[in-house]
């Protein structure tokens, strides 16, 4: 799993962004059809064009499209705490952690 903070202004969120721009070429993300930010489902995972293993998660204005409203504090608060609760669900509390520093 990873966590992508797109913190910026833009309707293109590939634009100016060699990571975002790889995610969507690779088909790990796709552009909202609206055409403001990312596509993202209820959690804020990227939706990628054919399934794939794993999730990537977003908060920030990359969830304009599906929320609109998605760059000031609040939202944003809002947006990591529901993030935090997700991951916190999909966690199999019997499998071993590794942590490297």
């Amino acid at each position: 799993n990873a966590i992508i903070d797109c913190t910026g202004p833009g309707p293109d969120p590939t634009a100016g962004s060699p990571l975002l721009a790889g995610l969507v070429a690779d088909g790990l993300a796709q552009r909202h059809p609206s055409g403001v930010g990312l596509d993202v489902d209820e959690h804020g995972d990227l939706r990628p064009v054919a399934h794939t293993p794993g999730a990537i998660h977003t908060v920030g204005w990359c969830r304009r499209g599906e929320e609109f409203e998605a760059t000031a504090v609040p939202e944003i608060r809002r947006q990591a705490d529901r993030l935090a609760r997700h991951v916190a669900e999909s966690i199999d509390h019997g499998a071993p952690v590794l942590v490297s520093a």
